[in-house]
């Protein structure tokens, strides 16, 4: 059955568990960024998706980089000789310029990349220590309204950088959070700031510093505290994101029902599919190494792995106000064997799944779904 809105207003009583939100003070796998293509094309296709509507996204979204670990690249698209090419142990973290280029961020080393528009190498930026412009590791970047590079170095300060790679300036600010999109550009200018606060019985609960332009704070935006988050892979966690428009997206990764705006007025986002289910020698894989959480600690329960997988992996915000949500699909059997571990560590699972992310307008309407090739990790959208 076709959907036709997928979009619901929240009754007055569901925001009740939102208030709490008012202002109160790869290993061995291909990195992909997803960039628009010059043609811009929705295609409403047929198939199934757990008989749910479909509406696959084709010709749409491209792939601009496919940056490997291990492999020298020097154009993104390629590999090459010489002495220009990068080798990337750690891809923590992607930014597209204005220009065209790509700062890529290497968390073994640590050291930002900085690519031209044709993909070509540039320069890097590896200043490591505590002094001005200087980083030990980077928890997040973003675009200044001006077009230079912000750096988040988690322990101190918010560091910015020109397209070029010269450090023009830093604030000090501290969250020591370490999370997927930890910073985040505000339209408008202002830029939002990932942290988190330990709470009793092992609790954590996010927050966003929001600051000005200046690097002033303006606000601080915590999430709900959600009692039914576990520990381990594979479990409750809660979504709890901003969007560059300053609306937030909140709810559990094992319910496909998100809310999205602002205290006393939030949008639901959701869709009527099943989750999708662990083949058993998959689950038995991801349960060796849980057990080998337990074992290295006896203050937090790791539970067993559930038979079905969460819906919602992550939740990426577009620039254009557009929320993708990846999501947990059947996983299939890599044809190559995961990288070995050192001893002592249980080897990484031999499994790997499509990437599968559903689109929603800044209507909140559901508009199609992007399928990628398997073992492909998102890094940003624009």
């Amino acid at each position: 059955m076709r959907r036709e809105r997928v979009v619901e207003h929240v009754p007055e009583s569901a925001h009740e568990s939102l208030e709490t939100l008012n202002r109160a003070q790869v290993m061995a796998k291909p990195w992909v960024c997803l960039a628009p293509a010059l043609t811009i094309m929705l295609v409403s296709g047929c198939g199934a998706d757990n008989g749910a509507d479909v509406r696959t996204i084709a010709d749409e979204y491209t792939f601009v980089a496919d940056l490997v670990l291990g492999q020298a690249v020097g154009r993104l698209s390629a590999e090459i000789q010489g002495d220009d090419s990068v080798t990337f142990a750690i891809i923590g973290d992607v930014l597209p310029l204005p220009s065209g280029g790509m700062v890529v961020y290497d968390a073994m080393v640590p050291t930002l990349f900085l690519f031209d528009q044709q993909g070509d190498f540039v320069r890097t930026i590896s200043r490591e220590g505590e002094g001005p412009g200087e980083f030990r590791e980077v928890a997040g970047l973003a675009l200044t309204a001006t077009g230079d590079v912000m750096v988040r170095e988690p322990r101190r300060a918010l560091l910015t950088f020109s397209p070029s790679g010269e450090f023009i300036h830093e604030w000090p600010i501290r969250t020591s959070w370490l999370s997927e999109r930890a910073l985040l550009s505000m339209e408008g200018g202002g830029f939002a700031v990932r942290g988190g606060v330990s709470r009793p019985a092992g609790a954590r609960q996010a927050f966003y510093l929001m600051l000005d332009e200046r690097g002033d704070m303006l606000d601080t935006v915590f999430a709900p505290m959600e009692p039914r988050e576990t520990r381990g892979y594979f479990g409750v966690e809660q979504v709890f994101e901003v969007l560059p428009s300053g609306d937030l997206i909140h709810g559990l990764n094992t319910e496909y029902s998100l809310l999205v705006g602002v205290p006393g007025r939030f949008d639901t986002i959701s869709r009527d599919v099943a989750p999708a289910v662990f083949e058993p020698e998959e689950r038995a894989q991801w349960e060796v190494r849980q057990e080998f959480l337990r074992s290295r600690s006896s203050l937090v329960e790791y539970p067993e792995i559930p038979i079905v997988k969460p819906f919602i992996r992550s939740v990426l915000p577009s620039r254009t106000g557009d929320v993708w949500v990846w999501r947990y699909t059947v996983a299939q059997r890599m044809q190559r064997e995961p990288a070995p571990m050192p001893d002592g560590i249980p080897p990484l699972t031999a499994w790997e799944e499509t990437l599968v992310m559903d689109r929603f307008g800044t209507d909140r309407r559901y508009v199609g779904t992007y399928r990628g090739p398997a073992g492909i990790t998102p890094m940003f959208i624009s």
